[in-house]
């Protein structure tokens, strides 16, 4: 199924946003490079005042449910927090010798943006707009849900996997970005 995407981002509005490796590639088994987007996520949170209400990392996508802020949109947000994120993924492989990765990003690069040396993320991200409390509670039971789903069983429980903020609202444990819960 073709998920919806918005031609038009409003203010202050909540969207499910998924954003994807290139090439489906699974990198984010790599905990350094999980603990990258963590850390490139709490950045563009502050930095747009936008309120995150649910995230996952999966080994190579990622969901958020979030509310933008006064600054920007949804766009400009994902734009800058996917540029700067695989400027420092990139460096980590370097840094690591991961040829494969590089060669990875280098030929998605040639392929899809010849003006670039690599491209670590797909071009696009999926959103879309919450309009309801409904679909608010689907898209959060589905992030928090994500890991544990038979494709790729990676927990037991939500609650297990570190990368989500399954274990925030479980026992309030910090997972590395600030969590609103939505009233």
């Amino acid at each position: 199924m073709k998920r919806q995407t918005s031609n038009f981002y409003e203010k202050h509005a909540t969207y499910f946003i998924t954003t994807t490796i290139t090439k489906f590639t699974p990198i984010f088994y790599e905990e350094e490079l999980a603990n990258i987007l963590l850390k490139n996520l709490k950045f563009y949170l502050n930095d747009f005042k936008a309120n995150l209400h649910a995230f996952v990392i999966m080994p190579n996508h990622i969901h958020l449910l979030l509310t933008i802020g006064t600054k920007g949109n949804i766009s400009q947000l994902m734009g800058r927090f996917k540029e700067f994120s695989a400027k420092q993924i990139i460096e980590w492989c370097r840094k690591n010798n991961k040829i494969k990765l590089l060669k990875t990003f280098s030929q998605s690069a040639k392929k899809y943006k010849p003006l670039h040396k690599h491209q670590v993320w797909q071009e696009r991200f999926d959103d879309l707009l919450i309009y309801s409390e409904k679909i608010f509670n689907i898209k959060f039971d589905y992030i928090h849900n994500n890991p544990i789903q038979e494709q790729w069983q990676l927990v037991e429980s939500p609650e297990d996997y570190k990368f989500s903020s399954a274990r925030f609202y479980f026992d309030n444990t910090d997972v590395g970005v600030p969590i609103k819960i939505l009233e």
